[in-house]
């Protein structure tokens, strides 16, 4: 440990000069916890931290705060953790993030914008437990004891769904009934046999 730690201080001073003048805003080295930044105004800024608080941190930034970030953390309190963002000017966004030992277990988003905000958007949401079953009705009653309650209306698709399925072509409606048609058949797991219900129910209105 000794000897790595040399090693990037050393690597670190040969560095840190070379930058010269040129553009160099800001440039530390730290041997308590070995820590070495560069930063300059609107070109490259590289952080790198070892035996922080997190554990292991590392953050990038080229080209300013509007082109390209990378920030990733090891051995923090959510485990493993890390976040790309890429903006060029109005053409393309992408985000993604990906975390894992969360709260939640495993979460994973993903999200590309082609042409800025009047150009192609693209979406996708996948949810597992579906809502509650409905409420029982009230019981006809005579004197002796209620008889059982009829169910309420089951679960039906989100706003969102409904929205998405209807604006597909006849033709890719179709296709994706068919193919909840094979699932079902096939003795699927049971939130994707729900979804499916819900289609063909939404398809037959």
């Amino acid at each position: 440990m000794e000897v790595r730690r040399n090693m990037l201080l050393v690597s670190a001073c040969l560095i840190l000069p070379a930058l010269g003048p040129a553009g160099a805003q800001e440039a530390g080295v730290s041997v308590g916890g070995v820590s070495v930044g560069v930063d300059t105004s609107n070109g490259l800024g590289v952080g790198a931290s070892v035996g922080g608080s997190n554990g292991v941190n590392a953050s990038a930034n080229v080209g300013g705060s509007s082109l390209a970030d990378v920030d990733a953390s090891v051995g923090g309190a959510d485990g493993v953790n890390a976040s790309v963002d890429a903006d060029i000017s109005d053409g393309v966004d992408v985000d993604a993030t990906a975390s894992i030992g969360g709260s939640n277990g495993v979460n994973a988003g993903a999200g590309v914008r082609a042409g800025g905000g009047s150009g192609v958007g693209a979406d996708l949401d996948i949810g597992i437990g579906g809502s509650s079953p409905g409420a029982g009705g009230p019981s006809a009653g005579g004197p002796g004891a209620g008889g059982p309650g009829a169910g309420g209306a089951g679960p039906d698709l989100t706003p969102a769904q409904r929205e998405a399925f209807n604006a597909m072509s006849e033709d890719e409606q179709r296709r994706l009934l068919n193919r909840c048609g094979d699932l079902l058949s096939s003795g699927t797991d049971a939130e994707l046999a729900a979804l499916c219900r819900m289609l063909r129910m939404t398809a037959q209105r």
